[in-house]
């Protein structure tokens, strides 16, 4: 072999190598830190038809995350708020079906924690981001006083650390104060408020009250 041989041989056999090197350490870096998204059920206890489990979703498909999944017991609050033994007891009976739902259908491992009130929600939500390096929460809003106030809290809490807390809505047909009147207040009567929004079927149900077979 040539000298000229020998080096360009030796030369290429060094370019590969170091080429080799990068790709694994861009995939130890990768392997490191994937992305990492949490989806927090409330009142949705489903997997279908569920808006911000959706988007989680398409946007970890797209980002390459993975994906987990929390639901708070959240007993002192319950009892102030008075929730009735039936709705209860729905959670109990829906929350296995959810959780072996979520895993076969979707391979998302879900987290049923016990936090006495809505504060202590703020501060395991915390806990769980930072254990498990977690950039995004979604979940679907909710639209009570306490609710909304523990929301608050929490977005400017993971704000703080980096993480985004996207909300998107899916309990209503349309989201509260989308449809108000000139003088920006609620509708009082429906009828107004029915021609404004301009969704047509949504009268359907008020005639089959009105006019049952």
């Amino acid at each position: 072999m040539s000298k000229t041989a020998a080096e360009t041989s030796h030369n290429t056999d060094s370019t590969d190598s170091t080429e080799t090197s990068n790709v694994n350490n861009n995939d130890d870096a990768t392997s490191v830190n994937p992305a990492h998204y949490l989806m927090w059920f409330r009142r949705d206890l489903r997997v279908h038809d569920n808006t911000a489990l959706a988007a989680l979703c398409e946007q970890a498909n797209a980002d390459n995350a993975s994906v987990s999944a929390v639901y708070f017991v959240t007993p002192e609050q319950w009892q102030a708020h008075d929730m009735s033994l039936t709705q209860l007891d729905h959670i109990a009976r829906t929350l296995p079906i959810l959780a072996k739902s979520l895993q076969t259908q979707l391979n998302i491992h879900l987290t049923v924690q016990v936090s006495s009130s809505f504060s202590d929600c703020v501060e395991a939500m915390l806990d769980i981001c930072s254990a498990n390096q977690i950039s995004t929460v979604m979940a679907n809003h909710e639209y009570e006083g306490n609710e909304i106030k523990r929301d608050e809290h929490l977005t400017k809490q993971l704000a703080n650390n980096n993480i985004e807390f996207i909300r998107w809505h899916d309990q209503c047909i349309l989201p509260p104060q989308t449809i108000t009147t000139n003088d920006d207040s609620m509708y009082q009567v429906f009828t107004p408020f029915y021609k404004k929004c301009g969704i047509p079927w949504i009268s359907a149900p008020y005639k089959c009250m009105r006019h049952p077979p």
